[in-house]
């Protein structure tokens, strides 16, 4: 019998918790849960460390931890082409690739920049912004918030099948809704320009209701 010690540690904010001690029988296979707390405060990815000792072994593996909505302040933009990173744009519904209908804008909410989304300038069709990285549990309550700045109504943030109209404003309005994600089919982050406007959005944040 193998008497092994089981560490787990992630950088910041991350934490992580993992069963300490286990005994295998030989050549016996078990998979072990790391439960990971922090996700929701990730703004990049980050990482997390699990360690195994014992029975002469020092084994070590490194994990990447994606955020649950990366670059939600829209405050990164590594490549500096004025666009924040983990973010996509194309229209809708044709899927075509609208890259350059999003871009910074020094009219911001909080912090330096905010996303600016152009309208689109094909008939019929909107403009879809999605994360590159979206993670949603089914069964979970989140509480949904965000600021946005438009002077046209019929944008929309959907949210794990859940339509949010966004309110028509030529100020900075904020947006609270409280949702549970009812099907993993309806994981899924996206903010739609529908208008013949552009629409401005800023410090989204998604949080656990416990």
């Amino acid at each position: 019998t193998l008497c092994l010690s089981l560490f787990a540690e992630g950088k910041a904010p991350l934490q992580c918790f993992i069963q300490k001690e286990i005994k295998l029988a030989p050549k016996e296979e078990r998979e072990i849960p790391v439960k990971v707390f922090g996700t929701n405060k990730l703004r990049e990815m980050s990482e997390i460390e699990v360690t195994v000792r014992g029975s002469g072994m020092n084994l070590s593996k490194v994990k990447a931890v994606m955020p649950r909505l990366p670059n939600a302040d829209f405050e990164t933009d590594s490549a500096k082409d004025g666009k924040p990173d983990w973010w996509m744009c194309r229209y809708r519904p044709s899927g075509a690739w609208a890259y350059e209908k999003i871009s910074l804008t020094t009219d911001a909410h909080g912090g330096k920049y905010a996303l600016r989304i152009a309208p689109s300038d094909r008939k019929k069709q909107g403009i879809s912004v999605v994360p590159v990285n979206f993670d949603a549990v089914e069964g979970k309550t989140y509480k949904l918030s965000f600021h946005t700045k438009s002077p046209e109504a019929g944008n929309t943030l959907m949210f794990a099948g859940h339509i949010i109209p966004i309110p028509p404003s030529k100020d900075w309005v904020r947006t609270e809704k409280t949702l549970k994600v009812s099907s993993v089919n309806w994981s899924y982050f996206q903010i739609v320009n529908q208008s013949a406007a552009e629409l401005l959005i800023d410090d989204i944040a998604l949080e656990d209701v416990r």
